[in-house]
């Protein structure tokens, strides 16, 4: 038997291996549909140091408040003995018999000690399958056969469970609360932890404590401590209605205290010390900075350490730091680059949804602009999800910067050279990822090939003039030379930087007519070049 996690209308932070609603086929066809959109909003700002809207969307989301709380059964594993039987009425019953017709007051006293783990197993099964009420009745026999403590405990663990999942909330912590009265089990006292997040939030912060004084070992104080910071997230995000944790009641100075003992630890990896860094910096950036603990610790010049300087200062300056400090440290801070992912991840889905906001294109290009690179699928979605959306932040006419161009031809040529290697993504993958990063570049001809062609038009009739002026002898003999050469070389300029220009964008798009009308386009552009070349 392993850990698995509950269900119950009653309890909704107890769940059981619910399959997701969301297909993978469902997310392809979002991802083409809004590949397909190119908005306009001339009157939106394009004001990359304004993240204020878009961290609190991200903290709101990240992954820091999906909570670790998981309902165990078995609590202890231990408690549970294979290959058990007991033989009643002649014949022999094991945890896969049914058991629902036998009087457990009539089994023989030799038979009670098998018979209680057979009933033990059979209600760990039934629960697994949500048969609640079976459940219940079998490890209320094994209460009734077992006079083993941990296998009793078990027992309490598996009824609170199905009391909890027909909404008997007050019963489950009164079954959990007698398990947890004996031998100390981190797993057991998760359990009520979690119970009571949801019936009594009170108790929850209250158990806390217990979560981390019984703690034994290095290991089984960080799963404590772990438990006990979902415990707190969880019962203030219920008493609050609210999951910012500016809303919630602060933790206990000495809870906090104990965090800081665990960072100084010459037993913490670096990947602890950051989750547990980070959240002090969090709810407690204060005192943490004062502590001896901030100013010596370990990790003290490690890339953890930084952003965790960065995130006490404030979560603007951490999310500054932390596309730097993750193209920096590289492969060596895994947990770093998950971090990034994660927001990467975020900022896609916004870019995807049916109204995409302003500050996810923002918060993309400050990813971008501070050196995000192209190492997986997701990062290099990201580049054609901002440029497809590129238009709802632009100013009315506005050409992009050059690094857009830079930036799609990269994840082009990573998709294209280092597929299978790098992002291992196999045809159907390859085909479907250049084919959002081709319309993000029809978008780019498109939002550099409007104000070229703008401007181009504000030019045509000073070429007009230039070539009027310049065409016979005597029109030349009166002509302001020095006033047309500079004026000429004005224009030989921009047309010699928008074909450029054209020329790389083009070579990034897929659809025909855009094509066709950015190649017409640079055609004009030649022509008026060839025009007024000579009188520079």
């Amino acid at each position: 038997m392993g850990t698995s996690l509950l269900t119950a209308e009653n309890c909704p932070h107890l769940v059981i291996g619910a399959p997701s609603n969301v297909k993978p086929e469902d997310v392809v066809a979002a991802f083409a549909r809004a590949s397909k959109r190119v908005k306009s909003n001339p009157d939106a700002p394009f004001q990359i140091e304004d993240l204020t809207s878009a961290l609190a969307t991200v903290q709101a989301s990240s992954r820091s408040d999906e909570s670790g709380l998981k309902y165990s059964i078995p609590a202890n594993p231990d408690a549970l003995i294979k290959e058990r039987f007991f033989e009643f009425g002649g014949s022999k019953f094991t945890a896969e018999s049914d058991l629902s017709h036998i009087d457990v007051s009539k089994i023989e006293v030799f038979s009670k000690t098998p018979a209680g783990q057979v009933f033990l197993g059979a209600s760990i099964q039934k629960i697994l399958q949500w048969e609640w009420l079976k459940a219940a009745e079998y490890a209320r026999n094994c209460l009734r056969l077992s006079e083993i403590e941990e296998e009793r405990d078990e027992a309490l663990n598996v009824l609170a469970a199905a009391l909890a999942a027909q909404g008997d909330g007050e019963r489950a912590l009164d079954a959990l609360k007698k398990a947890v009265e004996g031998k100390w089990n981190l797993a057991l006292q998760a359990n009520l932890a979690l119970l009571a997040v949801d019936i009594d939030p009170s108790l929850a912060i209250e158990h806390m404590s217990f979560l981390v004084d019984g703690a034994k070992t290095f290991n089984e104080k960080v799963r404590a401590f772990s438990t006990a910071i979902d415990v707190w997230q969880k019962s203030q995000s219920e008493e609050t209605g609210s999951t910012d944790q500016d809303d919630f009641e602060p933790l206990p100075r000495n809870f906090l205290n104990s965090i800081q003992t665990i960072l100084s630890s010459p037993d913490i990896s670096e990947e602890t010390f950051y989750e547990y860094g980070k959240f002090l910096a969090r709810v407690d950036p204060t005192e943490f900075q004062k502590s001896d603990t901030f100013k010596n610790n370990q990790y003290l010049k490690s890339p953890s350490m930084r952003l965790i300087r960065a995130k006490c200062t404030d979560y603007a300056e951490w999310m500054n730091e932390l596309v730097p400090v993750a193209v920096a440290s590289g492969d060596s801070c895994p947990w770093i680059q998950e971090e990034v992912d994660d927001f990467v991840l975020m900022i896609n889905r916004e870019l995807i949804s049916d109204e995409p906001q302003n500050w996810a294109v923002n918060l993309a290009f400050s990813f971008l602009d501070k050196g995000l690179d192209c190492s997986n699928r997701g990062r290099i979605l990201l580049r054609g999800f901002t440029i497809i959306n590129l238009s709802q932040v632009l100013k009315e006419d506005a050409q992009p910067s050059d690094k857009f161009i830079e930036w799609l031809e990269e994840a082009q040529r990573t998709v294209q050279t280092r597929s299978e290697t790098i992002l291992e993504l196999d045809e159907e993958g390859k085909k479907f990822t250049m084919q959002i990063l081709r319309r993000a570049g029809n978008t780019l001809c498109i939002l550099f090939g409007v104000p070229i062609q703008e401007t181009m038009k504000t030019m045509a009739p000073h070429v007009w003039q230039i070539e009027k002026r310049m065409s016979t002898f005597f029109s030349r003999m009166n002509a302001p030379k020095l006033e047309i050469s500079q004026v000429s070389r004005t224009i030989v300029q921009f047309c010699t930087e928008s074909i450029a220009t054209i020329n790389r964008v083009r070579a990034l798009a897929d659809d025909t007519e855009i094509i066709d009308s950015v190649s017409n386009l640079s055609n004009t552009l030649e022509t008026m070049k060839r025009t007024v070349i000579n009188y520079q």
